[in-house]
């Protein structure tokens, strides 16, 4: 069971390092549109206001939070399965619990990252480009 705590860990270290690169890839974007050296990175914005648009971000954290959800799963199936909730108190219950509480805060993590813009800091990158620009 701890396999699976470590499991989460790492898809949450992965999930970090790409929310990082993507980060990188706004500064870069968000530079484009301020310059206005790209007529193009406007027009996707104007774009996407318009219209939903389920890619990139929406897409990779559906990704994010299915593997999410099915490397938790594995230990309440094999809890329920092995029946080993008939000994509340064996360290099984406490692996199954721990398991379980980091792979519901990982996938309430991912989701609201990637679906509620928690720490979307594309504003603040803009006003930061548009001061140093003027």
């Amino acid at each position: 069971m701890w396999v699976i705590f470590l499991l989460i860990v790492l898809l949450f270290i992965i999930f970090f390092f790409h929310y990082r690169l993507r980060a990188a890839s706004k500064t870069l974007s968000t530079y484009l549109i301020v310059t206005g050296a790209s007529g193009w990175e406007q027009d996707w914005i104007n774009c996407r206001n318009k219209k939903p648009y389920l890619g990139y971000t929406k897409a990779e954290g559906i990704i994010f939070l299915v593997l999410g959800v099915l490397i938790t799963s594995i230990p309440v199936l094999v809890f329920i399965r092995f029946e080993l909730w008939r000994n509340l108190y064996s360290l099984a219950v406490l692996a199954v619990l721990t398991t379980f509480w980091a792979g519901l805060i990982y996938c309430v993590f991912v989701w609201s990252v990637c679906f509620l813009n928690w720490f979307d800091n594309e504003n603040k990158v803009r006003k930061r480009w548009e001061e140093m620009l003027k």
